[in-house]
């Protein structure tokens, strides 16, 4: 199971991951200040059923506004949520990758320090 899990986390391209991380960021917070700000503008159609009196037709849009605005605001705070566990998920790798990079020079110097001491 844990080799599954490994050969697919290779399979990932986590330079472009880390590199577009950036731009996600920027779009989600964009939306979710649109979100916020309520920008979007919603028109009834003209068309409509000639039996409904346009009163209740209107109460009715209402109450499907208002249902949308709530669903568009939960959305935009998931959204919000996920970009900032991405954040997170992204300063970890670059800790670990840099601990790597320290791991791989100390790694070098004792083969180097192991290789001398045989030939020495």
């Amino acid at each position: 199971m844990a080799t599954s899990w490994i050969s697919a986390l290779k399979l990932v391209p986590w330079n472009s991951v880390i590199e577009s991380a950036p731009q996600l960021v920027k779009a989600a917070r964009k939306l979710f200040a649109d979100t916020r700000t309520g920008t979007t503008e919603i028109r009834p159609s003209a068309s409509g059923s000639p039996d409904v009196p346009a009163v209740d037709r209107l109460n009715q849009l209402d109450t499907i506004i208002t249902k949308l605005d709530a669903e568009q605001k939960t959305s935009a705070e998931c959204i919000r949520s996920l970009v900032e566990q991405n954040e997170h998920i992204i300063e970890t790798v670059t800790v670990l990758h840099n601990r790597i990079r320290i791991l791989l020079v100390v790694c070098s110097g004792l083969a180097g320090a192991v290789l001398w001491l045989i030939l020495k």
